[in-house]
């Protein structure tokens, strides 16, 4: 019995190091892979709610489909922009390492480009107004931006510049303490969330405002954090990478508020 015991011991392995939330049989099964889960669970259970108080249904099958485009535009678009807006020139030499997605790596403003291109084909494939799909999506999609940046919090990256204040943290490479970015990002994702979920709760708004309050609000918060946000990038024109892509962002949450829906559109 004990050398069972022993051999369970040594297959699962709970809490090996601060990012790995167990080791499985020699696989390391890393708390950002965690919160990913848990981000798309949270999804499946709030979306189908969401969506008969937009006026639609989301059935098991088309449910499953909408989750599998955005979870396949999250990823590709995550990765792809890493690669082209941060570090293109690694990955040019070494065209490989695209698909090592085991290595790290990933653009939250690729992401939303990916997720974006994967619900706009959801919708069309399901025939569900896509300014709709997106006033429902966009709710999970904060709180699942704020689970990610917990699992960038236990990873240790992402980490932010030098503080005196009593919350500051250790990173591994100094003696100093450091702003948790990671949490400051979860906390106003959340808020974003909550500021998404009571604009949703209107009933005066167009299809597509509540998805373009969320870009405002989160291109708003990314700019703004970047300035406490450690930069292992060069700047453009004067602004951090974070910073000079969000722009963009804010841009469309602009354009998509003022968007005037076209005379069929429902």
């Amino acid at each position: 019995m004990a050398r069972v015991q022993e051999y369970t011991m040594i297959m699962i392995n709970f809490f090996p190091e601060r990012a790995v939330a167990v080791d499985l049989w020699g696989w390391p099964v890393r708390w950002y892979g965690v919160f990913y889960v848990a981000a798309f669970i949270l999804a499946w259970r709030l979306l189908p709610k969401l969506a008969r108080r937009r006026g639609f249904n989301l059935n098991g099958e088309q449910l499953t489909q909408v989750l599998a485009w955005t979870a396949a535009g999250v990823l590709i678009g995550g990765r792809l922009g890493y690669v082209f807006l941060y570090n293109w020139l690694y990955f040019a030499a070494r065209p490989a390492e695209i698909l090592a997605l085991w290595h790290g790596g990933m653009a939250a403003h690729g992401g939303l480009i990916g997720a974006g291109i994967g619900l706009w084909l959801a919708a069309n494939a399901l025939r569900i107004n896509f300014w709709s799909l997106l006033d429902v999506v966009v709710i999970p999609a904060a709180l699942g931006l704020a689970l990610g940046r917990l699992g960038n919090f236990l990873n240790q990256e992402l980490y932010g510049t030098v503080t005196v204040l009593p919350w500051g943290v250790r990173v591994p490479f100094d003696n100093f303490f450091h702003h948790p970015v990671q949490i400051y990002a979860a906390l106003a994702n959340i808020v974003i969330a909550l500021i998404c979920y009571w604009l949703f709760s209107r009933k005066n708004l167009r299809p597509g405002q509540v998805a373009a309050v969320f870009l405002l609000t989160y291109g708003a918060q990314r700019f703004g954090l970047e300035y406490w946000r450690y930069q292992e990038w060069s700047y453009i024109l004067g602004l951090t990478r974070g910073q000079f892509y969000s722009l963009p962002v804010i841009l469309a949450g602009v354009w998509l508020w003022f968007r005037k829906p076209a005379v069929n559109s429902t």
